[in-house]
């Protein structure tokens, strides 16, 4: 009977997960996700929901490791710090995606070089110079991360360099708030992303 109990909190979670995952989907979807049909417009949609769902990784993050006894009751330290090492991985890749894709897909629409277009971006759109400093940060911890591991650094050191990921996380999500495409044109999805926060 216990075991059941165990596995009906297991799936209720992970049906929270999946559930946040289709409530983003289905924003993105109704806005960005209609420019899927041209080239240039395919590569700022699927940057969008790059930037997205790495967002929400990162989130899922705290979340994970957070010491959450609700959470940790149910699948473990173990399982948690595992998952968590994968979303980090995916977030990363995510990450550099955004950028990367959104970019690209402007510069094919202006008919301006890439790096143009990165210049203009980051000198010309409020908070995104912000972002790209965040996307720094993320990238520092996860090389950082990889680098403590490998060598077997104590968990004091690999805790400060974590703590980045707040700055991270603060200086990025302006960009977001304030020309987060998919988020401006709809006022459920915004707010949804602030409690997301």
């Amino acid at each position: 009977m216990v075991l059941m109990k165990e596995d009906t909190k297991k799936n209720l979670w992970r049906l929270f997960y999946w559930l946040n995952w289709l409530v983003i989907f289905g924003f993105w979807y109704s806005h960005s996700g209609q420019q899927l049909s041209d080239w240039t417009g395919a590569l700022v949609s699927l940057g969008r929901i790059a930037g997205l769902a790495a967002a929400f990784m990162i989130l899922v993050q705290f979340f994970l490791v957070g010491r959450n006894p609700l959470l940790e009751k149910v699948f473990g330290l173990d399982r948690l710090t595992k998952i968590h090492h994968s979303h980090g991985q995916w977030a990363l890749i995510l990450l550099l995606l955004h950028p990367l894709l959104i970019t690209y897909g402007y510069s094919r629409t202006t008919g301006v070089n890439y790096g143009t277009q990165f210049w203009t971006f980051l000198t010309e759109y409020d908070h995104i110079w912000l972002a790209a400093i965040g996307l720094l940060l993320f990238i520092t911890v996860a090389v950082t991360s990889i680098i403590f591991a490998r060598r077997h650094y104590r968990y004091e050191a690999w805790y400060v360099v974590h703590l980045l990921v707040y700055a991270a996380i603060f200086v990025s999500f302006w960009h977001q708030i304030n020309l987060g495409q998919d988020l401006l044109v709809n006022n459920i999805f915004y707010l949804y992303w602030l409690v997301l926060y």
